[in-house]
This record gives structure tokens, sequence and C-alpha cells, in this order.
């Protein structure tokens, strides 16, 4: 019995509730990517042409929808570690042998979460980026050039008052693009919303993966997790 015998009791029953839900939220994240990432890149290219002057609403909700299930997924894979970690038997003379299963179990899981963060960092650049691109196209619009001319105020001639009058010209244009010029700047934001939905699933699929991969060995190591050393080893203890 250990101080923290009450904080890994309360862990251990959260992961292993994590676990038998497992194959439920699986096929939840499954069942999200189908939905949001069902279209090709080619597919995604053609839908995204009519929507490059005006907000991607759809890659926005897509967007989201990744990051919130790279953070539940996150959620999860810090469940798992500090129980992991806390089924860490106590160190004994000659190594503490027998914990190679809890060691890998962990480093995979940081691993999975480095990945996940440096990849959602990306993802999220998304709504900056397309804002970039939009300022550098600028599509046509019209505008108002003013002109005016000011003379002197109130001078006298022979002690008599002259005035000088001011007088505006307003001038009314309207710039434009030539058709190649319009296609490449309309291609330069369909290609920025391309780009970034490739990304999202990317990510999707390695949230997915991390996902599966995590869970899948904690069931099939569960006895040599949470007893490293076997019914006769030591009582668990956090390794910090």
């Amino acid at each position: 019995m250990t101080k923290l015998s009450a904080v890994q009791e309360t862990y251990k029953k959260n992961a292993l509730a994590l676990i038998a839900a497992s194959p439920a939220t699986a096929q939840t994240l499954a069942a999200t990517y189908q939905k949001h990432f069902s279209t090709t890149v080619a597919g995604a290219r053609a839908k995204y042409a009519s929507l490059a002057g005006s907000v991607n609403s759809e890659l926005d909700q897509t967007i989201e929808t990744t990051i919130d299930a790279v953070d539940a997924v996150m959620d999860d894979l810090n469940t798992l570690m500090r129980y992991i970690s806390l089924t860490i038997p106590k160190m004994e003379d000659g190594g503490n042998w027998g914990v190679s299963i809890q060691l890998e179990a962990i480093k995979a899981m940081q691993d999975a979460q480095d990945k996940l963060t440096k990849a959602a960092e990306e993802v999220s650049k998304y709504a900056s980026s397309r804002a970039d691109v939009l300022e550098k196209c600028k599509f046509p619009s019209q505008t108002i050039s003013v002109t005016s001319t000011d003379g002197t105020s109130n001078t006298t001639e022979k002690g008599d008052a002259k005035e000088t009058r001011k007088t505006t010209e307003t001038k009314e244009t309207t710039t434009s693009l030539s058709p190649v010029e319009a296609n490449y700047r309309q291609a330069a934001v369909v290609a920025c919303d391309v780009l970034y939905y490739g990304k999202a699933k990317g990510l999707f699929q390695l949230c997915l993966s991390s996902y599966l991969n995590a869970m899948d060995f904690c069931d099939k190591n569960a006895e040599k997790i949470e007893k490293p050393k076997g019914s006769t080893g030591s009582g668990p203890s956090s390794m910090y």
C-alpha cells in the first residue's frame, strides 16, 4: 500500500472504463471521419472552386471537428498514461526489472501526443492563411477617388474683397482584372482550402490511429501493465 494507492485506483477505474468503451468510441471517430473526409482531394477542389471569394463554412466546420477529436483523444491518452505510471513498481536493488511494458506504452503515447500537437497547430493556421491569400489576391471591387482643389480664401485688391472658391471633382472608377488574373487569384484561394483539407484529413487519420494503437496495446497487455512483476511482485508506486 502506498500513499497514492487511492489515486491509482481512481485512474485504474477511469482507464479501464476508457478501454471498455473504446470499440464504441472508435466507431464514432470512424463515422465522423467518413462524414467529413469522404471527398477526394480532386472532389474537394471542385467543391471549393465556387467558394473562392467567400467563407468556406464547410471546411471551417471540418477543421473544428478535427481539433475537437484530437483534444478528446489527448485527454484519453493522458488518463492512460497516468494510470500506467502509477502501476510502475518500487525501485529495487538490481534495477526495476519487469517494467518494459509500462515504459514502452508511455513512450508510445507521448510520441503520439507530440505528433498530434504539432499537426493540430499546423491545421489551426487555416484561418490566418486564408486571410493572407484573400488579402494578396484583392478580388475586384469598386472604388471612388476624390480630387480636390483648394484656393486661398479671402484676399483683398484695392480695398475690395476678392473671394477664391474651392472646387471639388469626384470621379467614380471601377477596378477590374483580366480573365487570366481573376482565374489565378481564385485558384490561389482554392489551393489554400484544398491544402488545409488535406492537412485536416491527415490529422484526423493520425488521431484515429493513435487512439486505436493505445487502446489496443493496453487491452492486450492489461495484466502485464497492472502487475509487471506478477502477482508476487512489489506493489505499484509512482515513478515520479
